[in-house]
Formats: structure tokens, sequence, C-alpha cells
């Protein structure tokens, strides 16, 4: 179970700013992480923010959570399960050992 959000308008600063903490990444990384849809690669419309269901339910590892950011574009937004998709792909390959 993934816990989903989408939102028209461009996620608060102070959220991406934490993101960025989090991820030891800075502001424009985790901009450029949604800048593009993650399905067709056009410029996305609608940034996703996906915590995993394990993760978020206390379920992991103490400290570890899994976090997916991805943008999402007019078009692909419109695709019935297209979240569903991509997370599902994601976090697999977040699962996969490489």
């Amino acid at each position: 179970m993934n816990q989903t959000g989408i939102r028209s308008s461009l996620l608060p600063e102070e959220f991406v700013s934490l993101l960025a903490e989090h991820n030891h990444s800075t502001v424009d990384e985790i901009y450029a992480m949604f800048s593009s849809c993650a399905q067709c690669h056009q410029d996305a419309v609608y940034p996703v923010v996906v915590l995993e269901g394990e993760s978020w339910l206390g379920n992991s590892v103490a400290g570890k959570l899994r976090l997916a950011l991805y943008g999402l574009c007019e078009q692909c937004a419109a695709v019935p399960d297209v979240i569903q998709i991509i997370n599902r792909k994601l976090f697999e390959e977040l699962r996969t050992p490489k």
C-alpha cells in the first residue's frame, strides 16, 4: 500500500527544503526529480509524492522512510491507474538487490 498525493501546484518550499535535507541533496535537485513526466518524459505539470506503505506504517528499518518523487504531465495523469503502475515499478526496483 502506498500513500500518494498529487498537487496541481508546486510543492511548498519548506517541504522541498526538508526533502533536500533528508536526501542530502540540493533544492534544485529535488525540483529536478519531478520536472519531467515519469511516464513519457515530457514537462510535468503535477508533482507526485509517494510514501511506501510499509515505511509509513513503521514496518521498515528505523530511520528509513521509502519515498518517491516524480512528475506527471497532464496527459499521463489522466491515464487510469498510472500512479499505481509507476509506484509498483519504482518500489520493485528499490527492493531488487543490484
